[in-house]
């Protein structure tokens, strides 16, 4: 459910450079709020912009993934839910149409571990559907299996073929599930917390709010579970053994707290995970803080920051983004590929969606 709404989720191009608009935060002493007395001393970077790929006017990008000189991009409120992304020449060539026979898609969502067939297509899944999908780059077409029974429900799939890591949509009983797709078995792995009775009955109303974010990676032998309400991550092996819990905010961390704060609409706000990315050697979790807005009893986000992790789940860095970066992936010299919403930047009440290029830099 967490992964749908997150995404609930060409024609027109500008091609204009980005480097005055989303590179602002670097001309500014770089803050990162937040932080417990043993993070406060992580080193902070920035986003510096080395190009704008491609420009959208029209259309709505959501995700995004890296495949070597192109990329593949998901959409959002529209027909053309994929469309391919030729980095060099810059051009978008579409591949699922909804409604369009045999290439027919609905809300495909990649896999968490940027999952790579043998001879290259990136993999996605389609839970409205019940498919797997395969993106061919070069060729711009797409070709289709069923989705196995045991992901039918799942979210946050990180998939391997014939194993997968991923959570149960709307089910509150466990934290995550370890599955051998081909002995089609699985393992149910325990929340690493335990919760009050009034903490139970609270979230009742919204059954996400205990949803991970997962990342695996089966030759660290590694699972990284990023928190949507809360400010944890948590480490485990690949055979669901717990290593240890992470909250960069408050060493103590409480998640009965969090929670009585969350439903009180604490002046405070909370600090949460969104979907981020993966390389082979680093985790990037996006993290964000949410403040109340009283009037429209509701959380506004305020501040947006990504947390470069090893697979061991140690932080190594604070990188600082601009405002209204989205969905981004990892390129292969370590550059952070994402979609930027340029809002109303023209003062006529529009929205573009850019994909920059960024360096990391201190």
């Amino acid at each position: 459910m967490i992964r749908n709404a997150l995404w609930i989720m060409a024609l027109g191009v500008i091609f204009i450079p980005l480097v005055s608009c989303v590179n602002r935060k670097s001309e500014q002493a770089i803050e990162v709020g937040d932080l417990s007395d043993k993070y406060k001393g992580m080193a902070v970077s920035d986003l510096k912009a080395v190009d704008t790929i491609y420009s959208f006017t029209e259309d709505f990008p959501v995700d995004i993934r890296d495949a070597g000189d192109k990329m593949v991009l998901v959409f959002a409120k529209q027909d053309t839910e994929l469309q391919i992304l030729d980095k060099e020449k810059r051009v978008v060539t579409p591949v699922a149409v909804a409604g369009n026979g045999p290439d027919d898609v609905n809300s495909p969502s990649f896999f968490q571990n940027n999952y790579i067939t043998d001879d290259g297509k990136v993999g996605l899944y389609d839970l409205n559907r019940n498919e797997l999908v395969f993106v061919s780059a070069d060729s711009a077409t797409i070709s289709k299996k069923p989705l196995p029974d045991m992901l039918v429900r799942e979210s946050c799939v990180n998939y391997f073929g014939n194993e997968a890591v991923s959570y149960a949509v709307m089910k509150t009983d466990n934290f995550f599930k370890i599955s051998d797709l081909k002995a089609n078995l699985s393992k149910d792995i325990p929340y690493p917390y335990k919760l009050s009775e009034e903490s139970w009955e609270k979230i009742k109303s919204l059954p996400g709010y205990l949803a991970p974010i997962i990342y695996a990676d089966k030759k660290k032998n590694r699972i990284i579970l990023a928190q949507f309400y809360f400010d944890m991550y948590s480490v485990y092996d690949m055979e669901g053994n717990f290593i240890k819990s992470v909250s960069l905010s408050d060493e103590n961390f409480d998640v009965d707290s969090a929670i009585d704060s969350y439903y009180a609409l604490d002046e405070n706000g909370y600090i949460r995970y969104a979907p981020g990315a993966v390389s082979d050697e680093f985790v990037y979790l996006k993290r964000m803080k949410m403040v109340p807005d009283l009037k429209a009893q509701k959380y506004n986000k305020v501040e947006n920051s990504i947390v470069k992790l090893d697979w061991d789940g140690n932080p190594l860095e604070i990188i600082v983004v601009p405002e209204g970066l989205g969905g981004f992936c990892i390129d292969k010299d370590g550059n952070i590929i994402a979609i930027v919403n340029s809002a109303d930047e023209d003062g006529k009440d529009t929205e573009s969606y850019h994909i920059v290029r960024y360096a990391v830099g201190r």
